[in-house]
């Protein structure tokens, strides 16, 4: 080897060890995954609409939803949550424990656990328990129902929640009413 050929190497092998330990976690795949560690499955039939779209709408929609969802993954639908990303499907229905979202709600995949650290509560065990077995039961999701995130902090919400109705009328505001004059004092003389 040349002593240029030393030097390149040389100069560029501790970097590049450093960037592949950095990328390892990145590479995980559910191959790679210590299913052992997974919270089991519910024993009991998993209902969508009881179980799972509570679940879903109170924890993974804050990010997940909306025009920019994060990482481009969006579980509004069951289609955006059967979307494939870098390692194949999200979601793989009638096998939970090749699903990568289960991975990473179960905190199981470094650099990817859901929710990341500080931005919420990690899930339950109960409730990747109950997100397992639904995923195992085949992930039914009703046709045509997408869900809703819940609206941030001083947000209108998209359903529900307080109607437009009971907000006070902005025209009842003293600049919008028509100015009366005042009844005059009645003055007393004093002479």
């Amino acid at each position: 080897m040349s002593t240029k050929s030393k030097l390149f190497f040389g100069a560029t092998a501790a970097p590049l060890a450093a960037f592949t330990v950095l990328l390892a976690p990145l590479r995980a795949t559910a191959a790679e995954v210590d299913v052992s560690k997974l919270p089991p499955a519910a024993s009991r039939t998993v209902d969508f609409e009881k179980d799972i779209k509570p679940l879903l709408e109170g924890t993974c929609l804050k990010c997940h939803s909306g025009e920019k969802p994060k990482g481009k993954y969006s579980l509004e639908t069951r289609a955006g949550m059967l979307k494939e990303g870098d390692e194949g499907p999200n979601v793989i229905p009638g096998n939970s424990a090749k699903s990568p979202l289960i991975h990473n709600v179960s905190r199981l995949v470094e650099d990817k656990e859901m929710p990341p650290e500080g931005k919420g509560d990690p899930l339950t065990k109960e409730q990747i328990g109950s997100l397992r077995a639904w995923i195992d039961q085949g992930a039914k999701w009703p046709d045509g129902v997408v869900l809703k995130a819940p609206p941030k902090p001083g947000e209108e919400p998209k359903s529900g929640g307080k109607p437009k109705a009971e907000l006070p009328d902005p025209r009842s505001h003293w600049a919008f009413k028509a100015p009366a004059r005042p009844t005059e004092p009645e003055i007393k003389s004093h002479w």
